[in-house]
């Protein structure tokens, strides 16, 4: 479960960076 969290943390911060890049670029 741990594991599970981990990775689906990874992923929501990497999703953050692309939204907020995509903020920026537009």
């Amino acid at each position: 479960v741990l594991k599970f969290l981990m990775e689906r943390n990874s992923i929501s911060a990497v999703h953050g960076q692309v939204t907020v890049g995509t903020l920026i670029l537009q």
